[in-house]
């Protein structure tokens, strides 16, 4: 090792002169033997200038013992024997590469004790100094390189972001299905709109900022729905008169496609507004369900002989609690006030028995939220939940605020198992107690639903429902299958053989 790599050093130590990094220095190599390089004569780091007032220092002489990697680096430095509790080079040299030293590390000196521990008194005397540095010792790693034996823990962050893709492929998932159902429905405005909100969250868009928060929520609380609700909200309210021109229910004309980056923008610009009307519910109070609920009501009527005194759980609004003041048409018959405000004309496939009669004597609901339909504010909110593009509904929407106007009912703020127990301990001779619903099981916990149903079979009330099963939407009397409709109402298909009024 000592033939083929010298340190060979030319110039002489002189008094007041720092000989150790002054001199021209050459290198050679381990294995080529060439002349690698020269380096200029430089002031160290951190050495202060030299001063005739310095004490003499030694002149280094070459280790003639074997040495390690470090203590050949000592070779460079003069002795720090003799010197006055002082060393020639301070300690803030640092252990950086130089530009211009062809060894790719600067040399620093460490302290006087130091020194002594890694430096040998007598030949052999230490195991290190015969070692071949080449071969026994470790690279030093870099200050925050952890050790390839190491097993490292997954970060924080990458949990964060398989929870935050998770989230989002939910979300994305919930947009789409209710698109599907939009499309199936008829209502290609909002269709278009929820495909294009779904991908828009999956690139980063606006739509994940809106929904952040919400993916937790349970896939039937209609978060697409409540969506769309607001976004409607501020098109009815003048709040976004360019998106308006592309709603038909503000005489737009419902482009989907011009339509979508105006409501990207309002999710932008709006996002605080949109967030808080997402935080309420979804009240659609779907007028239209009172034509799939007609056969029912008429069913208990005719069994019972009665007039009825009916409770909704759910009731939003309180609209269907009026179902009995509409007009319902069809081919084999009508049943109804012929003057009403609303008639539906198109809602039957197969009618229930028109013939049938029923009178209404009490009408009381509940809901967590209940809407005065008869207000400015309440009648907007029940518009926002109208698609959009689907005026027929928005009619008929209408209609019903214009009877309700006329037709008080009581909707009360208490939640449903606590309303159906209070109501159903009250037992009133000569009448026939229904309880209805409809879309609404879905929104009330698995506690609630067994204090209802408790209720409802300790007592001799109807219990008639309308809910979604599959495909579509089943009508029921005491469990009993009456029939089936679509979502909001339409294509009512009664199944029953209708019974006769001398049975």
């Amino acid at each position: 090792m000592a033939t083929r790599r010298r340190l060979l050093t030319t110039g002489r130590a002189s008094a007041g002169a720092r000989p150790s990094c002054h001199a021209t220095t050459r290198f050679r190599g381990r294995s080529s033997g060439r002349r690698l390089s020269s380096v200029p004569r430089i002031t160290r780091c951190g050495s202060p200038p030299t001063s005739s007032a310095w004490p003499m220092t030694r002149a280094r002489t070459p280790c003639t013992r074997p040495t390690t990697r470090r203590s050949k680096a000592r070779a460079c430095v003069t002795s720090s024997k003799g010197l006055p509790g002082r060393l020639v080079c301070r300690p803030a040299c640092t252990r950086s590469r130089s530009p211009t030293c062809p060894r790719g590390r600067a040399l620093t000196v460490p302290t006087r004790d130091a020194a002594r521990a890694m430096s040998s008194t007598a030949p052999g005397g230490s195991s290190a100094s015969n070692r071949r540095p080449s071969r026994t010792r470790l690279r030093r790693r870099s200050p925050g390189i952890a050790s390839p034996s190491l097993r490292i823990p997954a970060t924080p962050t990458g949990r964060r972001s398989s929870h935050l893709q998770e989230t989002t492929d939910r979300l994305a998932r919930r947009l789409r299905r209710q698109a599907a159902w939009c499309s199936e429905l008829e209502s290609p405005l909002y269709a278009s709109l929820l495909e294009s909100a779904a991908d828009d969250l999956e690139s980063g868009g606006p739509t994940g900022e809106v929904l952040e928060g919400f993916a937790d929520e349970p896939g039937t609380a209609a978060l697409a729905l409540r969506l769309l609700g607001a976004l409607h909200r501020l098109v009815l309210n003048d709040t976004l008169p360019e998106l308006a021109s592309h709603y038909p229910s503000t005489g737009g004309d419902g482009d989907p496609a011009a339509a979508w980056p105006l409501f990207r923008q309002a999710l932008v610009e709006h996002q605080t507004r949109i967030r808080e009307l997402l935080a309420s519910g979804c009240q659609t109070n779907e007028v239209g369900r009172s034509a799939a609920l007609l056969g029912g009501f008429l069913e208990a009527a005719h069994r019972t002989h009665l007039p009825l005194r009916i409770l909704e759980i759910g009731a939003s609004a309180g609209l269907n609690l009026r179902w009995d003041r509409y007009r319902y048409e069809s081919a084999a018959g009508a049943w109804g006030d012929p003057a009403s405000h609303l008639r539906f004309t198109h809602s039957f496939e197969t009618p229930p028995p028109m013939e049938r009669t029923a009178d209404v004597v009490e009408r009381k609901g509940c809901d967590l939220n209940p809407i005065d339909p008869t207000t400015e504010a309440g009648a907007l909110t029940l518009r926002s939940f109208i698609w959009a593009d689907q005026l027929s509904r928005m009619a008929q929407l209408d209609g019903a605020i214009d009877v309700a106007r006329e037709v008080p009912a009581e909707v009360e703020k208490i939640d449903a198992a606590t309303f159906v127990e209070r109501e159903l301990r009250r037992v009133d001779e000569g009448v026939c107690t229904v309880v209805f619903h409809s879309v609404f099981t879905q929104y009330v916990d698995e506690p609630g639903r067994e204090r209802i149903a408790a209720a409802l079979r300790a007592s001799p009330a109807f219990h008639l429902s309308m809910e979604p099963e599959e495909n579509t939407f089943e009508i029921r009397l005491n469990g009993e299958l009456l029939g089936t409709s679509r979502a909001h109402g339409t294509h009512v298909r009664w199944l029953t053989t209708p019974r006769r009024d001398s049975d």
